[in-house]
């Protein structure tokens, strides 16, 4: 059965849709999401698949969207990081601002709205957050530490911590 959906979605022309949908991912890691997707084997696991997407369309209507200000997109710096590159300050920056984002994202998940409105969502989002100790080097190495009304963001960091609510500051 598996072969003939795949056939079957071969037929009908998913892998170029799948390769357009690819083409607006922002990372890497998305794009070869996009391209590994497959046709649910049925109607009831397409929906469940979709219940996702609706969450996220939900989350826009009522306002409650998680915070995703930051691209993500550090899949070579890490590779670099791990062939034992020498990263410059500003790479370093980009990861620190990343895990913020990260950890940002794992806060929202916390919020009465985001588990009503996106209980799956918020779910996944709960398990983002990098681990403390990574992020609080990072960030603190670059200024990104906590913030109040009082000292709001000013710089780089004004893109990520200005735009978000005091609930999700770190």
């Amino acid at each position: 059965a598996a072969s003939t959906v795949a056939g079957s979605a071969a037929n009908l022309g998913v892998p170029r849709v799948l390769e357009s949908l690819a083409s607006y991912a922002r990372t890497q890691p998305g794009r070869s999401l996009c391209l590994a997707a497959q046709p649910a084997g049925s109607a009831a696991a397409a929906r469940a698949a979709y219940a996702t997407v609706a969450e996220a369309a939900a989350c826009l209507d009522a306002s409650t969207a998680p915070p995703l200000e930051h691209p993500l997109d550090i899949l070579p710096l890490l590779q670099a990081a791990h062939t034992a590159e020498c990263l410059d300050a500003a790479a370093l920056q980009r990861i620190g601002l990343a895990t913020n984002g990260l950890a940002r994202l794992s806060a929202w998940s916390a919020l009465p709205e985001a588990r009503q409105v996106a209980p799956t969502l918020a779910s996944m989002a709960s398990r983002a957050s990098p681990p403390t100790r990574l992020r609080d080097q990072l960030c603190g190495a670059f200024g990104l530490g906590q913030r109040t009304q009082a000292a709001p963001a000013t710089g780089a960091e004004s893109a990520v911590v200005g735009a978000l609510p005091p609930a999700l500051w770190s």
